[in-house]
């Protein structure tokens, strides 16, 4: 196996080629409306992955904002390059030990799925050959690159795709990895270390969405396959397993299709046997075609990841002209009774089908499309961009785009690195993640595992917080944590909680549910707080429960003297409900049973005399 990693991370500077402001708007100024076209290249070469897009004939409609200049309609040329973006992406280079490039060269990179209004996306390499440490052992990083952001999509109808220009332009740091990354865990490892570079410079975006990782896998016998887009880094190692575990497979059936000497047969139109069907997507359809398939029974419906099958790989395929298939491993289904699928096979005198229930020629289309797929799966592994699901596995999305993609920036002028820029900026690097972590660990008492979710999260942030306000760093983990587990990212939100926390003003067991508050947009914590009776108790008050709760237990006193203490304190607890800090709930305790106890003892004594 082999694994190589790519991290795109936003810099919270101005756009790179204008002055614009990156901040993500909501009210569209103006639309315009454009059609992508697929090229020679100058190098005389078509990019397959720009051609297979071109294939979807879709118009782009840009929806521009107040910070959507007319460099990012594409109608004026761009601006010199945001030297804060350069001087931000040099400082990443050099904490990752590479090479400084001596002039910046931006480059044209084709972008075929509409991202961008100009068909190109700029970029540049910045350093080259930097290396980074893990416990696994050194993984090199040919290239460190500082490029445009795309547009954010905003969804689909029809022929149309929607897009939001406010994000095109945004710097974008990307740091690639050589493919020396052997094991999965060592992939989370590697991000988790190029995070933190990144984060080191309080240059990065904060927000879901802003660092994105892109991971390339290959096994032996396999393909390279690039899963685009992974947010969540605790799935780095759950993606790289199901793409291991999904080749391995494909691996298997090419084997399978070839011992049994499978076939792919004809095209047929076999509308009139579903004429009183009560499959709803059938009657809705204009033709019913049909794809004969000889001796691949049972193998349609064999999963190759997690809750995906063979047949969930060919309708990717199908679906640039139709939103489904259907195939007889997984049939009856859907609408489509028994004695359907059995019909079908006779008519085609077959053991298997995929059927397809659109207009003609979208169901011709789909079906020429998982032809395709079907005979590469007699041959390889096809080399695929794919998109990560939730669940870990993957689905297509387009070909691997291949090398004609690439040509130089002519609006760009080159831009000079200076030797007194590079000692400048050598004189304010940050510290490192791994000493920061161990300094970290010494200072706050923090084990290894605790250490390494601050590090993720924010340790600035962390440190800020510890100085400013009197909480425990599991007290700043427990608010993180649940806050990260609610969707969001910008843990600076959380300050007012912490502060709260440390006047004794909410307990500590209330965090949760003013974190949820926060999540619905409620956001006046005095009012969460009273609403839920989460403002912490007197130490008077807490007297008075715990002395009543010591007068009705007087048997376990009686009984076990001090050690009633570990009997009461749960008992205590839930009737404080979290209130108090069980510190101060097991002094108190220990100090009225004590003088229960005493008082008692003097009662006996005066009852002997």
């Amino acid at each position: 196996m082999k694994v190589g990693l790519e991290v795109h991370a936003q810099l919270d500077t101005r756009k790179l080629f204008c002055n614009c402001n990156t901040e993500l708007m909501d009210n569209p100024t103006k639309n315009i409306e454009r059609k992508l076209h697929v090229t020679v290249s100058e190098l005389e070469e078509i990019d397959r992955a720009a051609f297979e897009e071109s294939l979807k004939n879709k118009k782009h409609v840009y929806e521009a904002f107040d910070n959507s200049c007319l460099v990012y309609l594409d109608e004026e040329p761009p601006h010199n390059p945001n030297k804060e973006a350069i001087e931000t992406s040099l400082k990443i280079a050099l904490l990752l030990k590479a090479d400084i490039v001596d002039q910046i060269h931006f480059m044209r990179k084709i972008v075929i799925d509409g991202s961008n209004v100009s068909g190109f996306q700029r970029t540049a390499i910045i350093g080259l050959n930097g290396v980074i440490e893990t416990k696994y052992g050194n993984v090199k990083i040919p290239t460190i690159c500082l490029e445009e952001d795309a547009a954010r999509k905003d969804g689909e109808k029809k022929d149309k795709i929607f897009w939001k220009i406010d994000r095109l332009g945004t710097p974008l740091i990307e740091l690639a990895t050589a493919p020396t990354i052997r094991t999965p865990e060592q992939g989370k490892e590697v991000a988790l270390f190029i995070g933190n570079i990144l984060k080191a410079t309080k240059k990065l975006k904060k927000g879901i969405g802003t660092i994105r990782q892109d991971l390339n896998i290959s096994i032996d016998r396999g393909a390279r396959i690039e899963i685009k887009g992974v947010q969540e880094l605790n799935m780095i190692p759950v993606y790289i397993k199901e793409e291991v575990k999904r080749q391995e497979n494909l691996l298997k059936i090419k084997e399978e299709l070839q011992k049994r000497n499978a076939k792919i047969g004809d095209i047929y139109d076999l509308t009139d046997l579903f004429k009183d069907t009560q499959c709803k997507i059938i009657k809705k359809a204009e033709k019913v075609l049909v794809l004969k398939l000889e001796n691949f029974s049972g193998i349609l419906g064999r999963e190759i990841q997690k809750e995906r099958r063979f047949g969930s790989e060919l309708a990717d395929y199908a679906r640039k002209y139709v939103p489904g298939i259907f195939h007889s491993d997984e049939l009856p289904n859907y609408g489509v009774s028994e004695e359907e699928k059995n019909r079908v096979l006779e008519r085609l005198k077959s053991d298997s089908f995929i059927m397809v229930a659109s207009t003609k020629k979208k169901a011709e289309n789909a079906l020429k499309e998982i032809i395709k797929r079907i005979e590469i799966a007699f041959q390889r592994v096809p080399e695929e961009t794919r998109r990560p699901l939730e669940n870990g596995a993957t689905s297509y999305s387009r070909p691997l785009p291949g090398k004609a993609r690439m040509y130089p920036e002519t609006d760009v002028p080159p831009y000079n690195v200076l030797k007194q820029t590079i000692e400048k900026i050598k004189k304010e690097l940050p510290e490192l993640p791994k000493k920061k972590k161990t300094r970290l660990m010494k200072e706050y008492n923090l084990n290894e595992e605790n250490a390494t979710k601050i590090m993720v999260y924010d340790p600035d942030f962390f440190e800020e917080i510890m100085e400013k306000y009197d909480i425990k760093p599991t007290i700043f983990l427990k608010a993180a944590e649940t806050y990260k587990s609610l969707g969001h990212e910008n843990l600076e939100e959380l300050e007012i909680v912490y502060d709260y926390l440390s006047k004794d003003r909410l307990v500590k067991e209330g965090i949760e549910t003013v974190l949820e508050e926060f999540s619905k947009g409620n956001r006046d914590i005095d009012k969460i707080i009273e609403k839920y009776n989460l403002k912490p108790i007197s130490v008077m008050n807490a007297e008075e429960t715990i002395r009543k709760i010591v007068q009705e237990n007087k048997n376990i006193i009686e009984k076990k003297g001090d050690r009633a203490v570990s009997a009461l304190m749960g008992e205590c607890m839930k009737a404080l409900r979290g209130k108090v800090d069980g510190k101060i709930v097991n002094e108190i305790l220990l100090r009225e049973i004590r003088k229960y106890n005493k008082y008692e003892k003097g009662n006996e004594n005066e009852r002997c005399k």
